[in-house]
């Protein structure tokens, strides 16, 4: 069966790639998304894609491109990433851990120095490495903040 791709973008026009087997189709888009030049804001994006079959039958995917270097800490110190669950929820057994799809999950962590927020997609499947993104502390995540410093033990 024949597979075919479309990638669009509104500034950069459409991109089409053929190939004889959706994995072989997947694995050859995703290569074309990765080695192209879409961050242009240093900001995690995500660039969607559609697989067609002859039948007309489609699958969409996105891919994640670019993305956040890990913001400095207070004072020059290095982060320590901790999941308390009071600040990052979850289950308590487990705080800060969540389901994020059938093959990857999400981390959600608090820098014990700072308050920065952390958030962690794992790796999933051999085209998406691990990525994470950081949100500012709030008044419960800093350290002079609402919570006391002792939940980040």
């Amino acid at each position: 069966m024949k597979y075919q791709v479309r990638i669009e973008d509104a500034k950069l026009g459409k991109t089409k790639i053929d190939a004889e087997d959706i994995e072989k189709t997947e694995e050859r888009a995703r290569r074309w998304v990765l080695e192209g030049d879409w961050s242009r804001w240093g900001r995690e994006e995500f660039v969607a894609f559609t697989i067609e079959d002859k039948n007309g039958v489609e699958w969409l995917y996105d891919q994640a491109v670019a993305g956040f270097a890990e913001p400095d800490c207070a004072d020059g110190r290095a982060h320590v990433w901790k999941a308390p669950h009071e600040l990052v929820g979850g289950s308590k057994s487990c705080p800060g851990t969540f389901r994020h799809s059938d093959i990857q999950y999400r981390f959600e962590e608090v820098c014990r120095h700072c308050g920065r927020y952390r958030r962690t997609i794992s790796a999933g499947g051999a085209f998406l490495g691990a990525r994470s993104t950081y949100r500012k502390p709030d008044d419960k995540s800093h350290p002079e903040g609402i919570l006391p410093n002792k939940i980040y033990v």
